[in-house]
């Protein structure tokens, strides 16, 4: 069971990574997200491209899945480490640069959980 969550950790990883090399789309959807936050008919929205509700949607899964994962991750060995990932991800990222930076300490911690969990103790 060990194994298979920490070999989930891919899916957040492969998340952060995109956001890390792609600061810009992913940026321009998430203020799009919030735009159309309230509107409840924005899937039929004619403005909105189909690939820009297909990103969203499908981010909102991954968000999800993410959610649940870090969730989870709060009743291992390393809980501490999750209540960081829950800290961070309350930080308002206004710019690209604050995405950025982030995601790149968000992939930090992510290979350092995979890491910890199977280095040898001593």
């Amino acid at each position: 069971m060990k194994s298979i969550f920490y070999f989930t950790t891919i899916i957040p990883l492969l998340f952060e990574m995109i956001t890390f090399c792609n600061t810009n789309e992913t940026f321009r959807i998430k203020t799009l997200a919030k735009e159309i936050q309230g509107n409840k008919n924005w899937v039929n929205d004619p403005d909105i491209p189909s690939h820009d509700k297909n990103t969203i949607l499908i981010m909102g899964l991954i968000t999800i899945f993410y959610f649940a994962w870090m969730v989870i991750g709060l009743f291992t060995v390393q809980w501490y480490i999750f209540v960081l990932l829950f800290a961070l991800s309350y930080i308002p990222k206004k710019t690209k640069w604050y995405l950025k930076i982030d995601s790149f300490i968000t992939i930090c911690i992510l290979m350092f959980i995979v890491i910890n969990a199977y280095h040898p103790f001593i």
